[in-house]
């Protein structure tokens, strides 16, 4: 049976540094990778005066380092006499990776392993994954919610002396996604023409962000509006390619429940741009909410969400490939 993570937060990290409780191994995964590049970063900077001499610290990549090449530099004695540091990026892609069992058992006392894996693991079925967790040394870098994400840009933002409204930044993270390494590389990327403007605007994001991307979100869903079954799957399959199921699935969940609450918010004539935020959309983009919303009734709605919790529950419990989940999902949207 397939165990879940019960891992410590990332976040917990450098309290134990100061307070000089380090651990000999570090397993640092999950769907932030710019909080697990952040925090690579700090361990690095923070334990280098543990390290004696270069010659007592190495940086392996999973793609291209084995494991008995790793570990027989783990296990040998440091130069200097004092600690050693390995970083091992991109563990994820290592194929021999269950050799790290023994060592997880028994580390050397004199290294500082760390294990960098960007992206989450929904199951903890292999050995060295649950010795990891059984002696505390994973740490998991959850995604922020997205209240947290839409304060995370405006700070960004505000940080280069520039200026975001809400609705606008809310819009970066719908189109975007909520990596904060994807939404940093974007907003840098704008902030590069916008020198002599106060902030980002709507038509700033959308210069830059859409015409840099060749499908969205906002693609399918209005390709899935107009029932264009076969734009659909090209512009999700594409999609899923470059960023895997998660990204699509949260985001289109959230725009079927914003669809929901468009009914109600019509009958009692709200404002667009106050709809537009309880929805979770920009003012932008809500009349086509409201469009969509009309071309679907309740008992279709009710078809749409049993579909999504059949894929999320087959993503969570079963081996089925990602492409089969996303097709079936479409598949009954659009029936």
């Amino acid at each position: 049976m397939a165990v879940k993570s019960n891992s410590s937060s990332i976040s917990d990290i450098p309290a134990l540094i100061k307070k000089n409780q380090i651990l000999p191994i570090y397993f640092l995964f999950g769907e932030d990778s710019f909080l697990i590049r952040q925090t690579a970063e700090y361990m690095e900077k923070q334990l280098a005066p543990l390290v004696g001499t270069d010659f007592d610290r190495e940086t392996y990549y999973g793609s291209k380092a084995t494991a008995p090449e790793i570990l027989d530099f783990a296990n040998s004695f440091p130069f200097s006499g004092d600690k050693k540091l390995v970083i091992v990026k991109e563990f994820e892609k290592m194929k021999d990776a269950e050799q790290f069992s023994n060592y997880i058992q028994s580390p050397a006392d004199f290294t500082i392993l760390i294990l960098i894996y960007t992206g989450s693991i929904t199951k903890f079925d292999k050995e060295h994954l649950q010795l990891l967790e059984k002696h505390g040394y994973s740490f998991e870098a959850k995604a922020l919610k997205e209240g947290a994400v839409i304060n995370w840009i405006s700070e960004y933002v505000k940080s280069k002396k520039k200026n975001i409204s809400e609705p606008d930044a809310r819009y970066l993270a719908d189109l975007v996604g909520e990596s904060r390494e994807t939404l940093k590389m974007q907003i840098d990327k704008m902030l590069t023409y916008i020198e002599n403007e106060p902030g980002i605007t709507l038509d700033i994001i959308n210069s830059h962000v859409i015409a840099s991307k060749e499908y969205t979100i906002f693609q399918l869903q209005d390709a899935l509006v107009k029932r264009d079954k076969k734009l659909a799957m090209k512009i999700a399959f594409r999609m899923l390619e470059k960023n895997g199921v998660a990204p699509i699935l949260y985001p289109l969940n959230k725009y079927y429940t914003g669809l929901v609450q468009v009914k109600e918010l019509q009958e009692k004539n709200t404002r667009n741009e106050i709809a537009a935020r309880i929805v979770g959309t920009h003012p932008y983009y809500y009349p086509n909410y409201i469009k969509a919303a009309e071309s679907l009734s309740p008992q279709k709605f009710s078809e749409i969400f049993e579909a999504f919790l059949e894929a999320d529950l087959s993503i969570k419990t079963t081996n089925t490939d990602e492409k089969t989940i996303l097709t079936m999902l479409l598949t009954r949207i659009l029936k």
